[in-house]
C-alpha cells in the first residue's frame, strides 16, 4: 500500500526517493554500463539497474565490472521478469529518478506509471523524473557539390557502416539520405550505394519488431509504384542463416510538396534494415549557380542559401522527420570550410558529424562531449537529456565532430590486417608485458614463415598453417 504522507512529502520535493532506476538498453551491451556510470558518477545517485530481457547475461558481467560499487551498496541489479514487476518497481517511492534508453512509447508508459503511483505530483514534475535517450531517423546529408570517385566511395562506405552494423538496430544508424534534387551526381550515388550494399554481408534484424516495421514500410512504398522500393540483396549474412527480411530496403520518398511524396519512412524509426531517400528542391537558381564551377563566391552562396532556406528548415521541423539525436554530413574538398560550418550551424541536432559516422559523436563523450537530443527539441522524440559532459560545461548546444577529408577518410569497410588483429589480442590478453612480447615474436615468426611458404603452396594450405599455429598461440595467451 502507498503511504499518502510519503506521497505528499515527495510531491513537496523532500529527499525521499533518491534511487535512480536504470532501464537497460537491449540493442548494445555497453549502453547500460554507460548509463550506470553517468547516473552514479555524474548525477551522484545510487542506482538500481534492470537489465533488458535480450541481455540477461550482463548480470554476471556487470557483477565483475562494478564489483566495488556493488560491494559498497551503490549499485544493485535485477533481471527483467515481466511488466507487472517493472510497474511495482516504478511505483516504489524510493525511486526518485528513472533513466532509460529505448523508444518514446516506453518513455510515455514509464511516465504514466509514475503518475498513477504519485497522484499529488504534477505532470511537469513527473516528466522531470524521467530522463531518456531515445531514437531518431538519423539523416545523412550529401552536400550538393562535386565529388571525386574516391570521395563518393568513402562517403558510401561511411553510410554503410552506420546502416548495416547490428542490423540497423542502433539509435544512430543511418536511416535517411538527404539529397538535393538538383545535385548532378545523385544517380551515380544511388548506383554506387546499391552496388556496395549488395557486396556486404547483412546482419540479422534481431530486435523485436524490426522485421515487422521493415515489412510495413516496404509495403507502404510498394503501393506507390515499383520504382519507389529497391531491395538490396546481400549475398551472405553475418552470424546466422540468410533471411530475406534482413536485406536493406531503400525507399524513395520523393520531394516535399510534389505529387506522390510519402514521408512515412522519415517519421517512423524502423530500427532495422530500412533506408529512406528524400530529395529537397533547392530551387532553380541553385542549379544554375552550381553549374558555374569557376564562380566560387556564387557557389558558396548557393550552398549557404540551401542550408538556411531548405535543408535546415526541413530537418529541424519534427513534423518532417523524426528525432534530433544525431545527423551526419558528407562534404567533398570542393566545398570550403566556411560553407561546411554554415551547414552545421543550420542543423538543430544533438550531435553533428562531418565526414564520419555518428557513432563518433557517442565516442566523443570520452573527450568531454555530450550525447542526447538537441536542447531546443521539446518533442521528446529523441529523449529529454544528455549523457556525458564530464567537465560540466554549461549550456551545451550540440556536439560537432569533424572527420578527415573524404579523399583520405579511413573506413572499416576494409578488413584489418590479420597481423594487427593478432597483435592487439596478444598485447591485451597476455598476463604480463614480457609474455606479450614473447607471444608477439612467435606470431611474427609464424606469419613470416607463412608468407614465405605461400609462394610455393596453395592458398588453402597456407591458411591452414596460419590458422593451426595462430590458434595455438592465442590459446597460450
Amino acid at each position: 500500500a502507498i503511504d499518502k504522507d510519503d506521497v505528499k512529502k515527495e510531491a513537496e520535493g523532500s529527499d525521499l526517493g533518491r534511487v535512480t532506476l536504470v532501464l537497460g538498453a537491449g540493442n548494445q551491451p555497453f549502453l547500460s554500463a554507460v548509463d550506470v556510470i553517468d547516473c552514479l558518477i555524474y548525477k551522484r545517485r545510487p542506482v538500481l539497474i534492470k537489465h533488458h530481457p535480450l541481455r540477461p547475461y550482463l548480470m554476471e558481467l556487470y557483477s565483475m565490472i562494478f564489483e566495488p560499487l556493488i560491494r559498497r551498496g551503490y549499485l544493485r541489479q535485477i533481471l527483467d521478469e515481466n511488466i507487472q514487476k517493472t510497474t511495482e518497481i516504478l511505483s516504489n517511492l524510493n525511486v526518485g529518478h528513472v533513466h532509460m534508453t529505448g523508444s518514446l512509447v516506453t518513455d510515455k508508459a514509464v511516465r504514466e506509471t509514475l503518475s498513477k503511483s504519485r497522484p499529488l505530483m504534477s505532470e511537469a514534475k513527473i516528466a522531470d523524473m524521467v530522463t531518456s535517450e531515445l531514437g531518431c531517423v538519423t539523416p545523412v546529408i550529401m552536400m550538393p557539390a562535386k565529388y571525386t570517385e574516391k570521395e563518393l566511395r568513402h562517403a558510401v562506405a561511411t553510410i554503410l557502416e552506420m546502416k548495416m552494423v547490428n542490423g540497423g538496430c542502433n539509435c544512430l544508424s543511418a536511416n535517411a539520405l538527404v539529397l538535393s534534387k538538383q545535385w548532378e551526381q545523385k544517380e551515380e550515388f544511388r548506383r554506387l550505394l546499391i552496388h556496395e550494399i549488395k557486396k556486404k554481408p547483412n546482419y540479422p534484424a534481431y530486435y523485436p519488431g524490426s522485421r515487422q516495421r521493415r515489412c510495413s514500410i516496404k509495403e507502404t512504398y510498394e503501393c506507390l509504384g515499383s520504382n519507389r522500393v529497391t531491395v538490396a540483396e546481400s549475398t551472405e549474412s553475418r552470424g546466422c542463416v540468410q533471411n530475406p527480411q534482413d536485406h536493406v530496403v531503400i525507399c524513395e520518398c520523393g520531394t516535399p510538396g510534389e505529387t506522390g511524396y510519402e514521408n512515412s519512412a522519415l517519421k517512423t524509426e524502423a530500427f532495422g534494415p530500412v533506408l529512406a531517400i528524400v530529395e529537397l528542391d533547392s530551387s532553380s537558381d541553385y542549379s544554375k549557380e552550381n553549374k558555374d564551377n569557376n564562380n566560387r563566391e556564387d557557389k558558396s552562396n548557393s550552398i549557404i542559401n540551401y542550408a538556411q532556406n531548405v535543408l535546415g528548415p526541413f530537418l529541424n521541423n519534427k513534423n518532417n522527420i523524426y528525432g534530433s539525436l544525431s545527423c551526419a554530413l558528407m562534404s567533398p574538398d570542393s566545398v570550403v570550410a566556411t560553407d561546411v560550418e554554415a551547414v552545421v550551424a543550420s542543423l538543430r541536432y544533438g550531435t553533428v558529424t562531418v565526414n564520419c559516422g555518428t557513432f563518433m559523436g557517442y565516442i566523443a563523450m570520452t573527450e568531454g562531449c555530450v550525447w542526447g537530443a538537441h536542447c531546443e527539441d521539446y518533442s521528446r522524440q529523441s529523449g529529454n537529456c544528455y549523457i556525458g559532459n564530464p567537465f560540466a560545461v554549461d549550456r551545451v548546444d550540440r556536439t560537432v565532430v569533424y572527420g578527415p577529408p573524404l579523399a583520405i577518410a579511413p573506413t572499416s569497410a576494409d578488413t584489418l590486417p590479420a597481423l594487427l588483429i593478432d597483435t592487439l589480442h596478444v598485447m591485451t590478453c597476455a598476463p604480463s608485458k614480457y609474455v606479450a612480447v614473447f607471444r608477439l615474436l612467435q606470431i611474427i615468426t609464424v606469419r613470416s614463415f607463412g608468407a614465405l611458404i605461400s609462394l610455393v603452396v596453395s592458398k588453402r594450405t597456407y591458411e591452414g598453417f596460419v590458422s593451426k599455429y595462430g590458434n595455438a598461440l592465442i590459446k597460450q595467451t
